[in-house]
């Protein structure tokens, strides 16, 4: 899940001779709300419509672009759950892709993003999810995974997410075995606190729950 293998390239930019109002046209034309400000190839900021529609129109955008817009971008090779907290932080649609050059290559899509992880996140095979709260301070990957191997079970995915209360964590654990009977008594064992348990394949309402849960906490 590299950035470069979702990169839109049809996402339309703005050029320093663009006039505001053609630059809401071509942004109404690609239903999108925001667009990136390209020169001479290379990425400078990330125009809002809101922000565009209180320009000038009479004037080309390269002398109207002021310090109040912002430039969120990300690179070719990082991870999509990298860059996914970037979305909800600056209310995105669209997120602009960079080279280490700074060259401006193309887009990510916030529907493209959610998309992905949602096939990553859906159950393929058999298997149960096993949902934990945990202290800061107490959270071991390797403790969790050797509680889940112990008992003749894989560890297929594991996230884990800040919660409101600062000192802990939520770990959303995918299991590849249905029957969690024995898991669960070992992490009781340990003192783990055990907030839901989900089938994979009895209850996709609650896995589907537990994905906007994630989303939720990633700021989508």
């Amino acid at each position: 899940m590299i950035v470069k293998d979702y990169i839109s390239y049809d996402c339309p930019i703005a050029r320093p001779e663009d006039l505001p109002a053609d630059i809401l046209d071509l942004m109404n034309d690609f239903k999108i709300k925001q667009i990136p400000y390209v020169v001479d190839g290379k990425y400078v900021v990330l125009l809002d419509e809101m922000q565009i529609d209180e320009l000038d129109f009479q004037m080309p955008i390269k002398e109207q672009i002021k310090g109040n817009f912002i430039a969120p971008f990300c690179y070719e090779n990082q991870h999509l759950l990298e860059v996914l907290p970037m979305f909800g932080h600056n209310y995105l649609t669209l997120l602009p892709v960079i080279t280490e050059e700074q060259k401006f290559t193309g887009v990510l899509l916030s529907e493209d993003i959610l998309s992905a992880i949602g096939t990553s996140l859906s159950p393929k095979r058999e298997g149960a999810i096993i949902v934990l709260d945990v202290a800061m301070f107490d959270y071991s990957l390797s403790q969790i995974a050797q509680i889940v191997e112990s008992n003749d079970a894989k560890t297929l995915q594991l996230f884990v997410s800040e919660t409101a209360n600062p000192d802990r964590l939520e770990v959303i654990i995918k299991i590849n075995q249905p029957n969690v009977a024995r898991i669960l008594q070992t992490f009781y064992r340990y003192d783990y606190v055990v907030k839901n348990v989900f089938a994979a394949l009895d209850n996709l309402d609650d896995l589907s729950d537990r994905y906007k849960s994630f989303m939720r906490l990633l700021d989508i």
